[in-house]
């Protein structure tokens, strides 16, 4: 039986390879933290947004 984490991660399958790699960050970070009362993890969600965001652009040809 697949786990919930890859359950949720087959229904990306169909999407952009930097989409998958979010959900499946997030899905890490929440799994870390799942055990505290307040977990904080705004941050590392916001860093990998950014960090995806900013490899995927690089790839984008500047038209300016």
């Amino acid at each position: 039986m697949a786990t919930l984490q890859q359950q949720i991660l087959e229904l990306f399958n169909k999407y952009p390879a930097d989409v998958r790699e979010v959900v499946k960050a997030v899905l890490a970070i929440e799994q870390e933290n799942i055990h505290l009362e307040r977990p904080r993890v705004k941050e590392p969600i916001h860093d990998t947004l950014d960090r995806v965001a900013r490899d995927t652009l690089k790839d984008i040809p500047n038209e300016d």
